[in-house]
């Protein structure tokens, strides 16, 4: 069955922000309205075919994008357990984190929201 709930933020870095008091959930802020919501990492921050695409021949494909990031997710999430534990970090330790931390800031709804509204701004002019 093709993946369809792609996570803009990655479940196992949510995690980290579970109140250990109130296991599993995680409290948001809305930053539109000032609300606070309780959710869970599987809940937050996804939305249905954030990463599809139509392919070569026309048909929706939720599988490419989702499985490369979802591959570089598991390798910078051995780096953060390594930084958590303040283990010794390797060249390629630092090169997989810095690729994860400057996809995080491009792969967010903001980011492609600003992206999309500068080409029309440029279309226009």
């Amino acid at each position: 069955m093709p993946k369809k709930r792609h996570h803009y933020i990655p479940k196992f870095y949510l995690k980290g922000f579970i109140d250990a008091k109130n296991k599993p959930n995680i409290w948001v802020y809305d930053k539109d309205d000032g609300r606070v919501i309780k959710a869970t990492a599987k809940n937050i921050a996804v939305e249905k075919h954030y990463f599809s695409f139509l392919n070569e021949s026309g048909e929706r494909d939720s599988e490419t994008i989702e499985n490369l990031m979802a591959k570089m997710e598991s390798e910078a999430a051995k780096v953060l357990n390594k930084i958590k534990s303040c283990s010794d970090l390797t060249g390629d330790d630092k090169l997989i984190f810095a690729g994860f931390i400057a996809c995080m800031m491009i792969r967010v709804p903001n980011f492609r929201q600003n992206t999309e509204n500068s080409v029309s701004e440029m279309i226009k002019k």
